[in-house]
């Protein structure tokens, strides 16, 4: 709701009266809207009753079902600001029919995870400007210390070797969380370093089974070493693959031949 609270309080700053801040919410579970609710009481949602209803498990799949699906696919599309996961195929359809209405519509749309993408897209490329080191933290010579990174999700167990709040360990038991070994050997590799020049595959799908956390790092495959792991975006530009292709001047010739002008068509 931080995205949500941002653009209405952006429209405000720029001299938008906003009566009422309105949001259409698109769920299947009926629990998500009595939250957003009590949650957020300054907000009117606008949610269509019969959609969420004919999402049950019970009908899921039905003719029903399908035409309420379609209808707030539809009504995504004409909001005014999209905040939705690009993992789902519901928000993409949503953005790509948005993008139909509008000249550019990137500004309109946030995605919650993985950037827009299709399926059985080519490999996005990006390449280094910078190199990079992965990070390490702890400057007490007495101990040795390991940077946990802010996007690393940490798995608790009893019993185990301890972590302060941090990102240092050891530390005072009663401020410190736990992790399995195994975890903190494979911390090592959760940043991978890079060269000037490294190519680095971006692992799109990685984020529809881990939380993105928008910190600025995106998860990739170093090409040089063939390590995967987290990279700092803003030491990396994208690769454009550029593909061959026909001039559209043979098309011109060939309604000549023909003693066509399509374009005719289309005034």
């Amino acid at each position: 709701m931080e995205i949500v609270d941002d653009f209405f309080d952006d429209l405000e700053v720029r001299g938008t009266n906003v009566t009422t801040r309105r949001i259409y919410l698109a769920t299947d579970d009926p629990d998500v809207l009595q939250e957003a609710k009590k949650k957020f009481p300054n907000y009117k949602f606008v949610f269509n009753e019969d959609s969420v209803a004919s999402a049950s498990l019970g009908r899921r799949g039905s003719v029903d079902n399908m035409k309420y699906l379609m209808a707030d696919i539809l009504f995504l599309s004409r909001s005014d600001f999209l905040v939705c996961g690009m993992s789902s195929n519901i928000c993409r359809l949503a953005y790509e029919l948005m993008q139909t209405l509008h000249s550019d519509a990137t500004r309109k749309l946030v995605s919650l995870d993985l950037p827009f993408c299709i399926h059985g897209q080519t490999a996005q490329e990006v390449e280094a400007r910078f190199p990079h080191t992965p990070r390490r933290r702890c400057k007490n010579t007495s101990s040795t210390c390991l940077h946990l990174p802010t996007h690393t999700s940490l798995p608790l167990k009893k019993n185990t070797v301890t972590a302060n709040t941090e990102g240092a360990f050891p530390f005072h038991p009663e401020k410190a969380l736990t992790l399995t070994s195994s975890f903190l050997s494979s911390l090592s590799g959760r940043e991978i370093a890079l060269q000037k020049g490294d190519r680095v595959v971006r692992s799109v799908h990685y984020y529809s089974r881990h939380r993105n956390y928008h910190d600025g790092f995106w998860h990739g495959t170093n090409l040089r070493t063939g390590k995967s792991g987290f990279y700092p975006i803003y030491k990396t530009f994208e690769v454009h693959s550029l593909a061959d292709t026909l001039p559209f001047d043979w098309i011109d010739r060939r309604e000549e031949q023909l003693g066509l002008d399509l374009r005719k068509n289309f005034k």
